[in-house]
């Protein structure tokens, strides 16, 4: 069985326009990096809270099994087992909501602002 073909002189940046000087256009060439790069770790980040969810809703599965397993039909039993069950779910709600808000979110933010700064000044012709 052959693998499949993997393209390595792929340029996923747009191409860069005629008419800028060469400074202008390794300038464009370092923003759109920067922006592919901030992609990546974004998705990145969107791939890690999935399995993170995904594991915690196995377990949160796995944890109503055995409390449903070990109630036996003793209604106290029932209700402390669901109470530590709830209790996991929230932990679980916690530390996915986590990874949207972690402490490089603000440097995103300022990096996706000076981008548009920068690109209005390449339209412009300003940024050399």
């Amino acid at each position: 069985m052959s693998l499949p073909a993997i393209s390595q002189g792929r340029d996923l940046a747009t191409p860069i326009p005629d008419g800028l000087s060469r400074s202008q256009r390794r300038r464009l060439r370092r923003l759109q990096n920067a922006e592919l790069a901030r992609g990546i770790a974004a998705a990145t980040r969107i791939h890690a809270a999935a399995m993170v969810a995904a594991s915690g809703i196995q377990a949160i599965g796995m944890l109503g099994l055995a409390a449903a397993f070990q109630t036996d039909g003793d209604p106290v039993t029932a209700s402390r087992l669901n109470f530590i069950n709830d209790q996991f779910d929230c932990y679980l709600g916690y530390e996915v909501a986590r990874f949207g808000h972690g402490q490089a979110n603000g440097d995103d933010n300022a990096t996706a602002q000076q981008l548009v700064r920068d690109e209005a000044a390449v339209d412009q012709g300003g940024l050399s």
